[in-house]
């Protein structure tokens, strides 16, 4: 996938995911090779929402 081709990305149904969001430092990826870096905070009896964001390849928040 081209970073030229990417139109948006879909920072609100990222953090949906997440139990605490501390913070969402958002960057422009015609600038930088990355969407931005998300801050949070997860219960440690719940491995699903790590396991979760670990293994995605994060496609289905991108819009070419």
């Amino acid at each position: 996938m081209n970073a030229h081709n990417i139109k948006l990305f879909d920072y609100d149904s990222l953090i949906s995911k997440f139990n605490h969001v501390i913070e969402c430092r958002k960057t422009d990826i015609s600038k930088y090779p990355i969407f931005g870096m998300l801050f949070t905070e997860t219960p440690e009896d719940n491995d699903n929402e790590l396991d979760e964001i670990l293994t995605n390849n994060l496609k289905k928040f991108i819009s070419i």
